[in-house]
């Protein structure tokens, strides 16, 4: 029986010592993102002590059913590749070994004792020219002596970019141009098919292709850009001239990096015309009921405004009795908007008020274009239809913010006497759009200082009697 002991003991006193687990496997990161047709490795590292011995490594597809092994490293019988129909050729792996202190490694395992000091075994997966059937969970898995399997998973993910959107406001009859890819100017296109496409109610029309190292081609089909179409530097779309036709058309620009990677970027065009705006008093017969009104009229607007009035520089509300107000809309051959806009003064009181008017653009998000006309003061006696009118001409002026009060008047510097029937001042906003700190997606038109530094004259005004 003591015999029996000792033997055993003896026997536990040979079975080497696993005490202190070497570490997990290491990877550099557990997602990797990556495009279509690039060239991705993916890399785990197994660090291990003296005492540990990798008895074999391999790679697998996990996520499949059942599970793709695609290749595994024995020291001794070196690599095996399996059928990996996803990557077919387009694959190799690697199995290399280093000093941990190299790598990521804790500093425990960087100890200078060469006893105690680890290596780092390196088992790498190499994919080239990716598609997107390559996208899922992938397993490293070292099988050692004496502590069984370790193992870690990386996700792969191959995707595209998303197309990009942009909304591009240009004025009409300008040069409008579109740029292709527009965040990534710094990549050279030039290498890749391409192609311009023009698009609106779900139907898409090809206008111009690209191959690398060959002339544009232009296609015939669209009669609206046939002649108005060009492929400018950095395959930008440049249209001259634009018009009203082009509003509300999306242009795209495709460049083809792989079969499985288009990149695209969509440009929606919003065209403007600036208006002409002008205000008149038209007097009422003395000794009649026909009581005198103010008319605004909005002329060559596009898209279609609104208008706005201000009585002593407040926005007016219709009164009942007293001021009402009548609108007539038409659209013209062209397409250009034309808008007048009566103030009927109907009251039995008499009336001493400034009057002007404003059309105001609405385009994408909260942004709002605001076109002021003159002020008129208007001095009214109901009672004989008599009115006089002292004119502040006004430059019209722009405002993209929410306010629609005129924001600069100039006026003439001639005060006289007239008995016309009516006195009208007309402004014509027919220049550029001013630069402002909310983007305009680089417009290729500015507007003169005089829209927004125009100033009120004291000394000059225009005097009328009805």
């Amino acid at each position: 029986m003591e015999r029996r002991w000792l033997f055993s003991l003896f026997c536990l006193l040979l079975v080497p010592s696993v005490a202190g687990q070497p570490e997990d496997v290491i990877t550099q990161t557990e997602v990797v993102r990556a495009l279509p047709g690039t060239d991705v490795t993916l890399e785990c590292s197994f660090p291990k002590r003296h005492t540990t011995y990798i008895i074999q490594t391999q790679w697998s597809k996990t996520d499949d059913t059942p599970l793709t092994i695609i290749a595994v490293y024995h020291p001794v019988y070196g690599t095996h590749y399996f059928t990996f129909p996803e990557a077919s050729y387009n694959f190799s792996v690697s199995f290399s070994t280093r000093k941990c202190c190299n790598w990521n490694a804790t500093e425990a395992l960087c100890s200078p004792n060469p006893n105690v000091t680890s290596e780092c075994n390196c088992w790498a997966l190499h994919l080239k020219n990716i598609t997107i059937s390559l996208s899922g969970q992938y397993e490293c898995s070292f099988a050692t002596y004496p502590y069984g399997t370790k193992a870690a998973k990386i996700q792969l993910i191959v995707k595209a970019e998303e197309e990009q959107h942009y909304v591009k406001k240009v004025q009409l009859n300008q040069t409008l141009e579109i740029p292709c890819l527009e965040d990534m100017t710094s990549e050279n296109l030039s290498s890749y098919p391409l192609k311009w496409l023009v698009g609106e109610n779900g139907r898409k029309e090809e206008l111009v292709t690209k191959e690398p190292s060959c002339p544009a081609v232009y296609r015939n089909g669209s009669a609206l850009y046939r002649q108005r179409v060009h492929l400018a530097l950095n395959n930008t779309l440049k249209i001259f001239p634009t018009k009203i036709t082009d509003d509300g058309r999306v242009f795209s620009c495709h460049v083809v990096y792989h079969p499985e990677r288009v990149q695209k970027s969509s440009t929606t065009v919003r065209v403007f015309a600036y208006p002409e705006i002008s205000v008149s008093l038209q007097e009422g017969s003395a000794g009649t009921s026909q009581k005198p009104n103010v008319s605004c009229i909005v002329r060559k607007a596009f898209p279609k405004p609104s208008i706005l009035w201000y009585v002593d520089r407040a926005s007016l509300t219709e009164q009942p009795g007293e001021i009402s107000v009548e609108q007539e809309d038409s659209q013209d051959s062209d397409g250009l908007y034309q808008l007048r806009s009566t103030l009927m003064l109907q009251g039995t009181h008499q009336t001493h008020k400034t009057f002007s008017c404003a059309c105001l653009f609405s385009f994408f998000g909260n942004e709002t274009w605001n076109i002021s006309s003159e002020e008129i003061f208007v001095s009214l006696d109901n009672k004989s239809n008599e009115a006089s009118s002292e004119a502040f001409t006004t430059m019209a002026s722009e405002d993209l913010g929410n306010s629609a009060l005129p924001s600069a008047v100039m006026t003439t510097s001639e005060h006289q006497s007239t008995s016309l029937a009516s006195l009208d001042f007309t402004s014509q906003a027919s220049l550029a759009p001013a630069s402002t700190t909310q983007d305009l997606n680089n417009s290729t038109t500015e507007s003169p200082q005089s829209l927004r530094n125009a100033t009120r004259s004291s000394e000059n005004t225009t005097l009328a009697h009805l």
